[in-house]
Formats: structure tokens, C-alpha cells, sequence
């Protein structure tokens, strides 16, 4: 991972931004000059889970061979981390050498296919001017939104532009209608636990239908969308010929065993068969109560922080925070004194009455809960029901 995140800053940062102060000659392209789609699949670190979308411009007879890439940021940034949970995190058009983006990608062991544009001359020099025109320090930057404003959309919206493409059709209708959580499943199948943070992560708007053109927000859906385009006035398909670059490696990735499920399926038993022998026993372990509370409160807090404070419209409305209460922090620091005032007790039933209903509406809410919190929700409910009948009886 190490290896990984040095080569990311080099390769993301340090020479994309080797080629951003020269300045292309469109006049000077010739004709044979062709305008591509690369799509890069997904790979093993976490920043290229879904893959990776860019532009090739390539002039065999000027020499020139360089790719267009919407998905460069600065590692540098101050606060990055804190920008890009907020939402406020600018990213930029870079532009590099096409065998740096090709080495980048071997490294990398992931999949590179190109698809070459059915464009005139007087086209390609069109969309050319307007990405070095995008190439400006004035005009480089955009801020970064996961569903609609990203690597892909910026190269979607280029293409789709009237004066650029005349009627190019890219969004043709699909019988399919998914919602943009769905789209990510196919991304995160093999990874529980990344899945499960973006899951919970995500609120209600990423279960929201996604038409033909907002699904166009990954690299491989909009690659097929390009597949199936046409220039409707000239009655000819959008992408002249494909090609594979690379071939990435054919590997399974494996779930492995220590899933999410199994972890908080044994925590609630351990914690169900725990409570159980302590209200026979009148034993009273409180320390159950500031590991499970704190850690659920803490992180609704950070959801909170994210719906109320991020940019990222995905992240607001999450149905999470009904289980994961931010006020469970105030149960975990005074677990030990709170019993024997009367509105904690209210609190106890309030929260279990809210659990319930969330179980018993689990399909019918408008976002979908990830299944292994199940057993988490239960758990918090078991501890719930030993603070409301155990209230009175601890010393």
C-alpha cells in the first residue's frame, strides 16, 4: 500500500502537471489526427475501485501523443482529507504523455481499452481547442461531486455538447433502472468491508433511479454508451474501432472470511449470552455499554458531520442515523450515572421504540440499509432493554 500511495502522488500529481504550461498548436494537427476514450478498469488500491476515464489525442504525423485527464488532484492540498469529506476539494484537467498514462496503468496491473472517435478533423480540433482552452489556470479547476461531477461526467458532458457533436445521441434509452447504489454493487462485490463503509456512508439520494444519462458517471457504462452511439445526422456510429492497451491481470479477488456479517453476528451473540447471564446474576458489566455506545455514537457523529457539513449531496438524508444516534456518546461517558435519572430512562425507550420501527420498515424506508449492521441494530437493542429494566437495580 505503501508502494501504492507513493506512486499515486507521483503519477496524480507530480507528472501530469509536467506538460500543463505547453500549449497545444490546433492549427497545426493534421488529418490524421484521432480523438479516443480510455477507459481503465478497476484495480486493487481503493482510489481506482471504479475505474478511471480519459482522452487521448494522438497526430502521428506532428508527433503528438497525449492523454486529457479530468481526475487529477493535489495530495498536497491543506486539510486534504477534511476538503474531500466536505466536498469542497478541487480537482483539475491535467494533461500527459500517453506512455506515462499507459506505464501508470501497468503498474498498476489494471485494464486500459480505447475507443477511437468517428470525427472529422475539424471536429477533433474543436474538442482539442476546448480542452486546452479547460487547460487555463483560470478555467482548470472544478470541485469534485461523486455522482455527477467527476473524471467521467466531465469527459461525458464534453462529448454531449451540441456545438461539438452536432445530434450525437449518448444517452439512448435502456430497459434497465438502477439506482446509483446498485451501479457501485458490481464494484464493492468482493470487498465487504469497503462496501459496508461506502453503504452506510451513502443516504438517500443514492437510492434515487439513475436515467440513462446520470448512470453515465462510471467509466464502463459510459463506455458502453459510447458503444451504441450514433451522429444521427450522419447516420454513423459514434466510436470508429476499439482496442485493448492493456489486458490487466485475470485475477478473482477474494472476500476472504472475516466478514462484516460474521464479526457482528458473533458480537451479538457474545453480547446477547453476556446480558443474559448478567440479569440472572445481577451482574452489571457497564463497560459493554462504553465500547457499543461509544463506538455506534461516535460514528453517527461522524455521519452527522457528513449529512449536515458535506457538499456531497449522496451523503445527506441517511437513514443510518436513526440506529447510529450521535447522543449515544452521552450514554457511553455516563453509563455509570445516568441511571438514576428519570429522563434517561425515557431516552433508553425512545431509542429502542426507533430501533424497532426501523427494523420492522427495513424494506419500506426510501434507502437501503446495509444487511450487516443487522446484528448490530439487535445488539444495541439487547443493551437497551438491559439499561430500561436494570435502571433501578444497580448501586
Amino acid at each position: 500500500m505503501r508502494r501504492y500511495r507513493t506512486y499515486l502522488i507521483l503519477t496524480m500529481f507530480l507528472l501530469p502537471g509536467c506538460l500543463s504550461a505547453q500549449a497545444l498548436d490546433i492549427s497545426g494537427l493534421s488529418d490524421q489526427t484521432q480523438l479516443s476514450i480510455l477507459t481503465a478498469g478497476p484495480a486493487e488500491p481503493l482510489y481506482t475501485i471504479f475505474g478511471h476515464t480519459a482522452i487521448r489525442l494522438k497526430d502521428p504525423g506532428q508527433e503528438i501523443d497525449i492523454v486529457y485527464n479530468y481526475g487529477t488532484f493535489d495530495f498536497k492540498s491543506d486539510n486534504f482529507y477534511l476538503k474531500f469529506a466536505r466536498g469542497n476539494l478541487h480537482y483539475f484537467l491535467s494533461k500527459s504523455r500517453f506512455e506515462a498514462f499507459i506505464r501508470e496503468n501497468r503498474q498498476l496491473d489494471r485494464y486500459v481499452g480505447e475507443q477511437v472517435l468517428n470525427l472529422s478533423p475539424a471536429q477533433i480540433r474543436h474538442v482539442a481547442r476546448q480542452l486546452e482552452k479547460e487547460l487555463l489556470p483560470e478555467n482548470r479547476y472544478y470541485r469534485y461531486e461523486f455522482f455527477a461531477n467527476n473524471c467521467v461526467t466531465k469527459v461525458r458532458d464534453l462529448l454531449g455538447k451540441q456545438d461539438l457533436l452536432g445530434s450525437c445521441q449518448l444517452d439512448k434509452p435502456s430497459p434497465q433502472s438502477n439506482t446509483y447504489r446498485q451501479l457501485l454493487k458490481p464494484y464493492l462485490a468482493h470487498r465487504p468491508w469497503i462496501r459496508l463503509g461506502i453503504n452506510l456512508t451513502l443516504g438517500a439520494p443514492a437510492d434515487i433511479p439513475a436515467n440513462d444519462w446520470q448512470r453515465q458517471f462510471l467509466p464502463d457504462p459510459f463506455s458502453r454508451s459510447l458503444a451504441i452511439a450514433d451522429l444521427s445526422l450522419l447516420n454513423q456510429p459514434l466510436v470508429s474501432s476499439n482496442q485493448t492497451i492493456v489486458e490487466g491481470a485475470s485475477k478473482t479477488d477474494v472476500t476472504g472470511w472475516l466478514t462484516p456479517g460474521l464479526v457482528f453476528w458473533t458480537l451479538f451473540l457474545a453480547v446477547a449470552g453476556t446480558t443474559l447471564y448478567d440479569l440472572k446474576n445481577a451482574k452489571f458489566r457497564l463497560w459493554i455499554d462504553r465500547l457499543l455506545f461509544g463506538f455506534i455514537g461516535l460514528f453517527g457523529a461522524i455521519l452527522m458531520f457528513l449529512a449536515i457539513g458535506s457538499l456531497h449531496e449522496p451523503l445527506h438524508y441517511n437513514w443510518n442515523l436513526l440506529w447510529a444516534m450521535p447522543t449515544h456518546l452521552i450514554v457511553a461517558a455516563g453509563v455509570n450515572r445516568l441511571h438514576v435519572m428519570a429522563w434517561f430512562k425515557y431516552y433508553l425507550w425512545a431509542a429502542l421504540i426507533i430501533d424497532s420501527a426501523l427494523m420492522a420498515s427495513w424494506f419500506l424506508i426510501p434507502q437501503q440499509l446495509p444487511e450487516a449492521v443487522f446484528p448490530l441494530i439487535l445488539t444495541l437493542m439487547v443493551r437497551l432493554c438491559y439499561g430500561i429494566f436494570t435502571s433501578h437495580d444497580r448501586p
